[in-house]
């Protein structure tokens, strides 16, 4: 299973104001997603990864702003649910 949601604290989002979301990576970024999906597997559920900009956190994530109309999102929150 896969499942994507997207929130913005004290807002109701509707499936209609949602465009899409978007991950870009270059070949290292894939490496290094992989691996940190694997350390994740390993783990007991619930668990999750935090990735995030450098202006919220530890600097996982890109800060270079995407072309418009697209807006960088600055966290991410990957969750391993039980099976």
């Amino acid at each position: 299973m896969i499942r994507i949601s997207i929130g913005i604290p004290g807002k109701n989002l509707s499936a209609a104001e949602i465009g899409e979301a978007a991950i870009a990576l270059d070949n290292s970024g894939i490496d290094e997603l992989c691996d940190l999906l694997q350390q994740l597997k390993s783990r007991r559920a619930p668990d999750h990864l935090h990735l995030s900009t450098s202006r919220c956190g530890d600097g996982d994530l890109d800060a270079t702003p995407p072309e418009p109309p697209d807006i960088l999102v600055e966290e991410l929150r990957i969750a391993k649910i039980a099976e």
